[in-house]
């Protein structure tokens, strides 16, 4: 079942290089980052839960069906039963809030390390890492509970979904992930706002962050190129993690709550840009990080290098045995 917006291969493909470049990006921060710090925690962190969703997005795909507030997968589990769809949603949803959160921190913790040191102390000590890991918690609890007190069985879900609908739904009837949570738009309005308070926060972070870089720099002695690479980086991540992730899910969300009646094919195309993220972001931390950047130079520079001296060789042997075929003149 190709995705709207582009074919299956594509997105496995995307897949398969977006892990193969999360396993190397992780041995890269983890034997180039003496300069970093305990920032690099952060970033993997970060990955690590971009790495995931994605995962989750190629193989569990769900679908808009919007205005109507329901699902079904198109991914390579598409078959899963009623029972184990609601654990994927609900795994799906706590990948979301784990990368965005994520990516609050590691911008917050940019901008403390390199503009607010005195601060660091309240960013590392014990409260506010369990404060973190409650906030986190909390929220795992409130999807997980979201989605226990709407679902049903399978087949009450179907027959909610024909009588609520006059039979529109009908036809999804045959996807056995296929999931209805009731006309009420109760739930994608709790989780449009709720999401958009997330989104609100990290806005300001954003814009705090921005306009304190500018600030702090004219007064500040000069930063290194490392410690600018690190805000480059946070910065462009951000940017990236709000059109490819938060922009698609708020406007699906959005056109469900709100009931825009033919908006499942367009919903179903800007999710389908959630498929490259993680790549995109694994680039983007390689390209913009100062150590992770000369490694990388280096290790394609030795590459290129290896390419040639072996096409030199291969050529070499080749006039060789040219040389060894020719008729002699005498």
């Amino acid at each position: 079942m190709d995705s709207v917006f582009m074919p299956d291969f594509i997105i496995y493909a995307f897949c398969v290089v977006s892990i193969v470049l999360g396993i190397f990006s992780i041995y890269v921060i983890l034997t180039k980052s003496k300069v970093l710090g305990s920032f690099k925690y952060y970033l993997i962190n970060q990955l690590i839960w971009s790495q995931l969703f994605e995962v989750a997005v190629v193989f569990l795909k769900p679908m808009s069906i919007s205005p109507y507030l329901g699902s079904y997968f198109g991914g390579i589990l598409r078959h899963l039963s009623y029972e184990t769809t609601l654990v994927s949603v609900a795994i799906w949803g706590i990948l979301f809030i784990n990368v965005q959160m994520s990516t609050v921190l590691s911008l917050v913790n940019r901008y403390v390390f390199v503009f607010r040191p005195e601060y660091r102390p309240y960013l590392e000590n014990k409260r506010s890492i369990f404060l973190i890991a409650m906030s986190h918690i909390l929220m795992y609890i409130f999807v997980v509970w979201l989605l226990y007190a709407t679902s049903e069985t399978a087949d009450i879900i179907r027959q909610k979904a024909h009588n609520d609908t006059n039979g529109a739904l009908d036809v999804y009837f045959e996807q056995s992930t296929f999931i209805y949570l009731g006309p009420s738009k109760l739930a994608s309005k709790c989780f449009l706002f709720i999401d958009m308070f997330i989104m609100i926060g990290l806005l300001l972070c954003i814009t705090y962050f921005v306009v304190n870089v500018f600030v702090h720099k004219k007064k500040s002695a000069t930063i290194s190129k490392t410690a600018a690479s690190l805000l480059l980086s946070s910065l462009v991540q951000t940017f990236l993690f709000i059109v490819f992730l938060i922009m698609p899910i708020h406007y699906a969300l959005a056109m469900t709550a709100f009931e825009v009646q033919d908006s499942a094919f367009m919903c179903n195309v800007i999710l389908s840009l959630s498929n490259v993220h993680s790549t995109a972001d694994v680039i983007c931390m390689l390209c913009c990080i100062v150590p992770y950047r000369n490694y990388c130079r280096t290790l394609f520079k030795s590459a290129v290098q290896t390419v040639k001296s072996g096409s030199n060789v291969w050529n070499t042997a080749y006039l060789f045995k040219g040389a060894s075929v020719q008729p002699s003149n005498y």
